[in-house]
């Protein structure tokens, strides 16, 4: 039997004599002086070494709706960590950020949430930052696989793959000049090695459900993030990871998390007590997931979606630095958001199956 469960960490991918690559392209994400590592924290950790030579007043300004895995390299560094809200509609506050700006940061972190361009509104204000001599660092961990033109004026631009593919580990860090010889030769093989055995017990419990097996995987999971969370230095991908990721379809996986965003939209979109940050879905967007804000107890939908089976994650939970923020838009995004999944391993099939249980907890 063959367990239909829908989120959660992927299993491991195929690897490159069992992929179908139909297009036989680079993935359009790396530029041509980009490297893969094995995190993304680890890619702001060697960003961080490269331009050392950078730091001023070691400060650091960042989107008040971030994850804190893109916060704890800049605090190990020793940088004051300044932050601009993020209004529901998940698009930075301009006010906000021109504000912030004035501090004069080395560094600034500018990202679209998602797969949507929604930071399109800064751009003007980024341009004149870096004039100012700010460094300016893109994350595009979620919009990696969207089309949409990026922001010319970035210095340099990293991404967390492993959010998007079946692979162990996968990040990369774009420099767009020749520094190639800083880049790292070691591989962190003890998390590397836990995320492929976990990975691949997902795998066969998928096919052969036992909950001792899934007891298993998930404690394992459990241990490579425990390594993750302590340890933001940079590492060299491991070999399965790399394979992955330059033998897989974007093509294909494009095309179907459009068309599962697009059918948890016609049938989500509209209801009172959910916000759809992204009513609508432009051509040049690859989604990461279907985000909704939940009005009202948001915690309790989670739960009875995973009493079926359905796993949504969090993203994210909110940085200890911004735990005593007041009258920030930011903090109804943390309250809220729920990420629903809408990734190539499911069909319209399984988009329904969440509309009926979304609607079920709605009219129950």
């Amino acid at each position: 039997m063959t367990i239909s469960e829908i989120g959660s960490e992927f299993s491991l991918g195929k690897l490159p004599d069992e992929t179908n690559n139909q297009n036989n392209k680079n993935p359009s994400f790396l530029v041509s002086e980009s490297k893969l590592l094995s995190t993304g924290r680890g890619a702001i950790s060697l960003i961080l070494e490269m331009e050392a030579h950078r730091f001023n007043n070691k400060k650091v300004l960042l989107p008040a709706y971030i994850c804190n895995s893109v916060v704890q390299p800049f605090i190990d560094q020793g940088f004051v960590c300044m932050f601009y809200d993020v209004d529901t509609y998940l698009q930075p506050d301009p006010e906000s950020f021109e504000s912030a700006s004035r501090k004069n940061p080395d560094f600034l972190i500018h990202l679209g949430y998602f797969g949507f361009n929604s930071s399109l509104n800064l751009r003007p204000l980024l341009q004149d930052l870096s004039k100012k001599g700010t460094f300016i660092i893109e994350d595009q961990t979620h919009t990696m696989l969207s089309h949409f033109e990026n922001f010319k004026g970035n210095d340099r631009s990293f991404g967390s793959i492993r959010k998007w593919l079946g692979v162990p580990c996968g990040a990369y860090v774009s420099s767009y000049k020749n520094d190639s010889n800083q880049f790292p030769k070691n591989i962190a093989q003890k998390f590397v090695n836990l995320r492929t055995e976990a990975m691949q017990l997902k795998g066969r419990y998928l096919i052969n459900p036992n909950e001792i097996l899934k007891n298993k995987y998930l404690k394992i999971f459990a241990q490579a993030q425990e390594i993750l969370e302590k340890d933001t230095r940079y590492y060299d991908i491991d070999r399965i990871s790399e394979s992955i990721i330059y033998n897989s379809n974007y093509g294909a996986i494009i095309e179907r998390r459009r068309e599962n965003y697009q059918v948890l939209l016609e049938k989500l979109n509209g209801i009172d007590t959910i916000q759809v940050p992204f009513p609508v879905l432009p051509d040049d967007v690859t989604p990461l997931f279907f985000p909704i804000l939940v009005k009202k107890n948001r915690d309790k939908l989670r739960t009875f979606l995973s009493q079926h089976q359905i796993y949504c994650p969090i993203h994210w939970p909110k940085p200890d630095l911004l735990k005593n923020t007041e009258g920030f838009k930011s903090d109804k995004i943390y309250d809220s958001i729920l990420s629903i999944p809408i990734d190539q391993r499911y069909n319209k099939q399984h988009m329904a199956r969440i509309v009926n249980f979304v609607w079920k907890y709605l009219s129950s």
